[in-house]
């Protein structure tokens, strides 16, 4: 079993500033607001000063992680017997402050009502403005979900005090972006066989018994797993269930070849034999009768 992990490159930040202003840019086309301006700059008085032109500014001030989204397994996969487990990633909430800024209140009023109701129609950021590692990512993690005007984000007066800036209405804007880990758990194949020997550790007699514990594979003719198939080890009286991967085991089994007798729900039935130790036994379901 080893732990592996990478560390990509990443823009997710960046990747989303570029995303939202395409939104912004798109959804703002055609309602008068073609010529306005969108910058990401730290709002304060000296940055305001400068503008020449209607600018809607979204400020990235806060990330945080998103204890909704936090998953609590790693994801799997199986190839050739050997296990992959990835960890999940890191979802953060990432939160933007809002601001027009014109020379007449009005008007930055008419802007800040444009570019709210042109978020809240989008709850989730929509897979034509994403681009690079962050639409690979969404592919990867699911949607990246939008939040306008959250009820947890309401210091307002304090947010101004800190940035430096003239106190102006604004709104919060939160996007909940994933963070792949890039950590990877690779496991071996597993141990089909475990064998159990007792003797006579004062004397070093030979061993007097030997017992094991194996393990197989049930699956239909297509290779998918079997579920809920009695396995019966005839000449034991030994029977299990296989699981919804298919998978089946019997421990304290001694050495030699015994008789198996597989039947599922339907009635299908297989015989075949187990060799002990030996190698896994997969078991093939014939193909339902038509």
């Amino acid at each position: 079993m080893a732990l592996v992990t990478t560390v990509a490159p990443n823009t997710a930040l960046a990747d989303l500033d570029e995303a939202l202003e395409m939104l912004l840019r798109r959804e703002l086309s055609g309602t008068g607001f073609e010529g306005v301006a969108i910058a990401f700059d730290a709002p304060d008085r000296e940055w305001a000063k400068a503008l020449t032109q209607p600018t809607l500014n979204l400020f990235l001030y806060d990330l945080r992680e998103n204890r909704q989204r936090r998953a609590a397994t790693w994801d799997g996969a199986t190839e050739d017997g050997r296990r992959t487990e990835t960890r999940p990633p890191l979802w953060l909430d990432a939160s933007y402050t809002l601001t027009a800024f014109s020379r007449a209140v009005q008007d930055e009023h008419r802007l800040l009502s444009q570019a709210l109701t042109a978020l809240s129609a989008h709850p989730d950021l929509p897979d034509d403005v994403l681009a690079g590692p962050l639409a690979a990512v969404r592919q990867q993690c699911g949607a990246i979900h939008t939040r306008v005007g959250d009820p947890g984000h309401d210091a307002t007066p304090d947010f101004w005090t800190a940035v430096g800036g003239p106190y102006k209405l604004s709104f919060h804007y939160i996007v909940t972006v994933p963070f792949p880990s890039g950590a990877v758990l690779h496991r071996g194949p597993p141990v089909h066989v475990q064998r159990l020997s007792v003797g006579d550790t004062v004397t070093r007699r030979p061993d007097l018994e030997e017992r094991a514990r194996v393990a197989g594979t049930v699956v239909e003719a297509d290779g998918t797993p079997a579920a809920a198939v009695w396995v019966n080890l005839r000449d034991l009286g030994r029977m299990c269930e296989s699981d919804a991967l298919g998978h089946f085991s019997f421990t304290a089994v001694p050495p030699g070849t015994h008789a198996v007798l597989a039947r599922d729900p339907s009635g299908r039935e297989v015989e075949t034999s187990l060799e002990v130790p030996g190698e896994m036994l997969v078991i093939t379901l014939p193909a339902p009768s038509a």
